[in-house]
């Protein structure tokens, strides 16, 4: 239960941090010098270990749906 928890702590700050990261980009591209979420992926892989990974696949796709959806809108014209 306690992988549960990690992997849960690990795709909320992964998917915060780097939604803020993301703030700090230059608007028309999606590029930031500082990328917290990577450290935070790092921390968790080191302290918590390998189990942790499923957390930061999660966390990173959602940045990744987050940014497509905010780019494209994923082709859906309204």
């Amino acid at each position: 239960t306690k992988t549960v928890w990690y992997n849960l702590a690990v795709v909320v700050l992964y998917s915060i941090c780097g939604y803020l990261g993301l703030l700090l980009a230059v608007p028309p591209g999606y590029a930031t010098a500082i990328w917290v979420p990577s450290g935070i992926a790092l921390g968790a892989v080191l302290v918590w270990g390998l189990s942790t990974l499923p957390g930061v696949f999660i966390g990173s796709f959602i940045l990744n749906f987050y940014v497509t959806w905010h780019n494209t809108g994923l082709g859906i014209d309204a």
